[in-house]
């Protein structure tokens, strides 16, 4: 189950780095029109086939799996921000992105628009990019353990809430074995 309003808020700071990176990434891609994914199929064997296309040792992948169901409180990943953007994490359209790739509206009291990927693997890709960027503080995704992991993005302010409860919380969604590590 998700945890309460305001636990896992994510700092400004993050989500403006996010947004610089994203679009960034978005200004190299060379489409004109931002197409989603075909229907059918889990967004989850999506999500994980598009981290797995990135060489992404397993234990790393399972990380960002666990952080995505723990974050949007579902096993599957099924949103509708998800469904209609294919955005898992909600990352918000800015002006450094394709005019194409604006979403949906984010709710009223937020404003702007979701970023409408034009498929998983670019979301992945992105999103990928912005764990491994260089802050100086911890690579999230060069950690060893979901406790490394955790202190790494705390470190980096991509969440704003207690670690241990978000430790515990994504812990909940690793698989066994990744759990006896």
């Amino acid at each position: 189950t998700p945890l309460s309003e305001g636990t896992l808020k994510r700092s400004d700071r993050s989500v403006e780095q996010l947004n610089e990176m994203m679009g960034g990434a978005a200004q190299q891609k060379q489409q004109d029109s931002a197409v989603p994914e075909a229907a059918g199929g889990p967004i989850i064997e999506k999500v994980s086939s598009a981290l797995g296309q990135m060489n992404i040792p397993e234990e790393k992948k399972e990380f960002v799996l666990a952080q995505l169901k723990f974050e949007t409180g579902k096993e599957n990943l099924e949103s509708e921000v998800a469904k209609k953007n294919n955005n898992v994490s909600g990352i918000t359209w800015n002006k450094n992105f394709p005019e194409s790739w604006k979403g949906s509206a984010r709710p009223s009291g937020e404003g702007g628009y979701y970023v409408k990927f034009p498929t998983y693997a670019d979301w992945a890709k992105s999103y990928v990019s912005l764990l491994k960027k260089d802050t100086g503080l911890g690579n999230p995704m060069d950690a060893d353990s979901v406790e490394e992991y955790v202190a790494r993005l705390k470190k980096n302010k991509y969440f704003t809430g207690d670690e241990k409860e978000y430790t515990e919380g994504l812990k909940k969604y690793l698989t066994k074995d990744i759990r006896r590590k």
